[in-house]
C-alpha cells in the first residue's frame, strides 16, 4: 500500500499496434522506475515505493485484456 493516497489506475505508456484478428505479435513497453515514481507525503520528491503494482494491457481503461502483477522495489 502506497504512503500517498494513488488513481486505481494510471497510464504509464502506450503503444498502438495494428495486427490481424489471427495474427500473435510481441511489443516491449518499457515500465521503469521513473514511471511508477510520485511525489512523496511533502511533494518535496519523487519516490518509487517498494510493493506490488498491477500491469494491464488492453484497448482502453474498460477493455483489459490482460492484467499481471508485478513486483517493485526501489
Amino acid at each position: 500500500k502506497s504512503t500517498v493516497a494513488r488513481p486505481l489506475k494510471e497510464l504509464k505508456g502506450f503503444k498502438r499496434v495494428m495486427i490481424a484478428p489471427s495474427q500473435t505479435i510481441t511489443i516491449t513497453l518499457p515500465i521503469t522506475g521513473e514511471r511508477l515514481a510520485h511525489w512523496d507525503t511533502r511533494k518535496r520528491a519523487f519516490v518509487v515505493e517498494k510493493g506490488n503494482v498491477e500491469v494491464m494491457v488492453g484497448a482502453s481503461s474498460t477493455d483489459i485484456k490482460l492484467t499481471k502483477a508485478i513486483s517493485v522495489s526501489p
